[in-house]
Order: C-alpha cells, then structure tokens, then sequence
C-alpha cells in the first residue's frame, strides 16, 4: 500500500485509502475491500479536500500509475493524448534516485534505510552526509570529516527541499542513532 506525507490541505485520508484498499485488492496485491473497481467507475473518482489530508500530487501520481494499471488489466489501451495537468513535473523536480553521489557509502545507507521520497522531505544528500559521518563517529566506517555531535542528532539543520526524504522517518532514525550515541559515551 502507497503511503502518503499529510499536508495542511489535502485529499481526504478516508476517502483516499478506501479508493487505495480496493484497487490493490482489484490488482491482487491485498485482499479485496469491497467490489472490485473497474477502470470506468476509477475515471469518476474524485477526493474532498479536507484539513490535515494527504498531499495531493503524491496521491494523483499513485492514482495515474493505478489508471494505467487498471487499464492494463482490462486489456483497454489508453489514448496516447491522455496527457496528466501534471505528468512532466518529474522533469522539473527530479527522479527519486538523486540524493549524495553515489558511492559505497551512500549506496550502503540507502540500502540500510530506503527512506521514503516525499513531495517535500529533507534534502537528502544532507541526510546520506550526516548519516555517513554518524556511522564514522559509531566506528561503522572511516570517519571522513568531524564527529557528529549529540546537538546535531537532536536538533538535525537539514534543508526541507522538494522530493526529499520523509521527515518523520529521518528523525526516528536520527532519534535511534542519537540514543545508541548517548549509550556508548
């Protein structure tokens, strides 16, 4: 099941996961909630918008990618024009695969943790950085630049960028490496 980050202003959370459980029981990802849903009845779906719902264009990129899906499993071939409002703005904000150079390193930490990619999260080579010198500090690897101190773990001055890393997730994270910090001094 796609997760979504909650926004100010968005699709309502009921609604959305509703719609969310019935198509991947319809794909035969999950079991199925409800009738199976049909690519016609998809095509007249439409969310409130409610406070503290989910952020709008991550759920309108999950709900393309269930349109094609769904499509295909009916054997029904989408018109080549059906161009989404917002289908290029992966262009414009990047793929979810850049984040600090890709070393052993940073591939080591991506693989140990696959942060979620958000809409808007933390900058993530800050992230992958901070993390390399955590592990460097933990004696895990090579330190390659100054220990991370106990006020940067608990108080991380990570940028919030579009398509970063899912912030709730970073800080549990940092939260654990600052407690196993604290209990090796």
């Amino acid at each position: 099941m796609p997760e979504f980050s909650v926004v100010m202003r968005g699709y309502d959370r009921r609604q959305v996961d509703e719609l969310t459980a019935r198509v991947e029981g319809t794909l035969g990802r999950a079991p199925l909630a409800g009738t199976p849903i049909t690519l016609k009845e998809f095509g007249w779906i439409e969310f409130d918008v409610a406070v503290r719902g989910y952020d709008r264009f991550e759920v309108d990129g999950v709900m393309r990618t269930y349109r094609r899906e769904l499509a295909a499993a009916e054997g029904v071939e989408l018109p080549a024009d059906l161009d989404e409002p917002d289908a290029g703005l992966g262009l414009i904000l990047g793929s979810a695969d850049e984040a600090a150079p890709d070393t052993p390193l940073f591939s080591e930490i991506r693989g140990e943790h696959s942060f979620p990619v958000r809409f808007r999260g933390y900058d993530r080579a800050q992230v992958d950085e901070l993390i390399a010198r955590v592990w460097g500090t933990l004696g895990r690897t090579p330190l390659n630049g100054p220990p991370v101190t106990r006020e940067e773990l608990n108080n991380p001055r990570l940028d919030v960028v579009l398509r970063g890393y899912d912030r709730p997730t970073v800080e549990e994270t940092l939260g654990r490496y600052l407690r196993e910090l604290l209990e090796r001094r």
